[in-house]
């Protein structure tokens, strides 16, 4: 798929927008939905999304710390709060 095809036809989105707001900070899939309105209609969309969130933590220098990235698999209602 090219980066400026849509990845969620429902919302108009393509993957080019999905990979900047998972760059300026929005690390899960609960963050996208907010932010894109992705994965938010039909769901057709969201096994894309899962990939292109764990496609940008796989992209992740190894530095020996926790990614700033949520886990890809795992909505921001399933965060626990410490």
């Amino acid at each position: 798929m090219k980066r400026s095809e849509p990845v969620c036809h429902c919302s108009s989105v393509t993957e080019s927008e999905v990979q900047d707001a998972i760059t300026t900070g929005a690390g899960t899939l609960g963050a996208l939905r907010k932010e894109l309105r992705v994965a938010s209609c039909c769901g057709g969309c969201e096994p894309r999304i899962r990939q292109c969130l764990a496609n940008a933590i796989e992209k992740l220098p190894n530095t020996g710390t926790v990614p700033v990235l949520g886990d890809p698999y795992q909505s921001d209602s399933e965060v626990q709060n410490f």
